[in-house]
This record gives C-alpha cells, sequence and structure tokens, in this order.
C-alpha cells in the first residue's frame, strides 16, 4: 500500500492526538480526577493507528483495554469516549462504569 502525503499526514494526526490523549488521561488518573482503571497504550499508537487506518464503515474493531485510537478512528466522538471516564450518562457506559 502507497501512501499519499495526505494519508500520511492522517497517520500522523492520529499518532500524535492518540499519544497525547493518553498522556492526559494518565495525569487525570493520577490526581485522582477519573475513577475505574486505566490501561495506557503509551508506546503502541503505530500498531492501532496502522492497523484501523484503512478499514471501511462496515469492517469490525475490536480493540484492546489499552486501544482509545481504534474507537475513535472508527467514528465514536472524543466527547462521548471521555464522558465515559467520568461515568457521565453521555458515555459509553451509559455512566454505569467507568470507560477505561
Amino acid at each position: 500500500m502507497k501512501l499519499s502525503n495526505k494519508d500520511q499526514k492522517e497517520m500522523l494526526y492520529w499518532l500524535v492526538m492518540g499519544r497525547r490523549l493518553e498522556e492526559r488521561i494518565t495525569v487525570l488518573f493520577k490526581e485522582g480526577r477519573i475513577r475505574g482503571h486505566h490501561h495506557p497504550g503509551i508506546g503502541i499508537e503505530g500498531i492501532h493507528t496502522g492497523c484501523c487506518f484503512d478499514l471501511g464503515k462496515d469492517d469490525y474493531v475490536v480493540p484492546s483495554h489499552r486501544g482509545k485510537i481504534p474507537e475513535l478512528m472508527m467514528g465514536i466522538k472524543l466527547k462521548d469516549f471521555l464522558a465515559g471516564y467520568y461515568n457521565r450518562k453521555e458515555g459509553l457506559g451509559g455512566g454505569r462504569i467507568p470507560t477505561g
């Protein structure tokens, strides 16, 4: 698969965004601002980005407990994803369980 400049920039976006997201969630967890479990995926952003980059809307992803990028790349909104960490009803767990 040959990647265009546009594709390379998009992959870089997901790599950087994924790393920053992991770092921020880690800080929030250490500060006690989010509950539940947090399993950082720092260092495996490339695996998630590469595996999910060329998937279509009809493809399925079963991410690991360390993956945050796959969910976002497949279309889950960041706001909804993060709401789960705060046990909000808008979160993926409907407020019942923490996302991490």
